[in-house]
């Protein structure tokens, strides 16, 4: 990471909405880069890089943003609850024992990070299967033709998580209801949507948003 390229945040600091995205950033980066070194796994190198990468050229038109800036997202949303207070200010965890905001958010990522992991090392894939699965029935070939949306869907690039928020979306579920389905906060649905509908306007100008 270009680590000139942004203003340096002292933990001294109070956090603020014009820099809680860089705060949570650097947070974010330095919790991965912790567990990288507890976790030398090629996820966990893969996680760190691409994290890395996101933040370097996230305002740079056409970079299209990797699934680890999911990361930064929750660590970002996590920070948005303590705007006008400073990452040293005591709050109680989980348990109601006193930690500083900044281990709390630390703690936060970590779990996320592992959650991913874990779920991605437990992850079956069909065409990996030794064997195809039978189907007891046939495919309504009356359906409604899907291709055109579909194609504007696959040119917007997004995120893994991206791509699951504007599916339950798209199905009618509302930023609580897809919350609770991603075991996410609702902060970071609304903050999924939005990057959504911001590449949307990008891909085409011309055309309403989704999401």
């Amino acid at each position: 990471m270009n680590k000139g390229s942004k203003q340096r945040l002292g933990n001294n600091g109070v956090i603020t909405e014009e820099n809680v995205r860089q705060r949570g950033e650097y947070t974010a980066i330095r919790a991965v880069k912790t567990m990288l070194g507890r976790e030398a796994n090629p996820y966990m190198r893969k996680a760190y890089q691409d994290l890395c990468r996101d933040i370097d050229y996230f305002d740079i038109e056409g970079y299209t943003l990797t699934s680890s800036y999911d990361i930064a997202q929750e660590a970002i949303v996590f920070l948005c609850q303590y705007i006008g207070r400073k990452p040293t200010d005591i709050i109680p965890d989980r348990k109601g024992k006193p930690v500083t905001i900044l281990l709390a958010c630390f703690r936060h990522v970590n779990v996320y990070v592992m959650n991913n992991y874990n779920r991605a090392r437990k992850a079956v894939y069909i065409e990996d299967m030794p064997y195809q699965i039978p189907v007891d029935f046939e495919w309504d070939t009356e359906a409604q033709d899907y291709t055109e949306v579909d194609a504007k869907i696959a040119a917007l690039k997004l995120t893994k998580r991206q791509s699951e928020v504007l599916s339950y979306r798209l199905s009618g579920k509302n930023p609580y209801e897809i919350a609770r389905s991603l075991s996410v906060v609702r902060e970071t649905v609304k903050f999924s949507i939005k990057l959504i509908r911001r590449k949307y306007l990008e891909t085409f100008p011309n055309m309403l948003p989704i999401a």
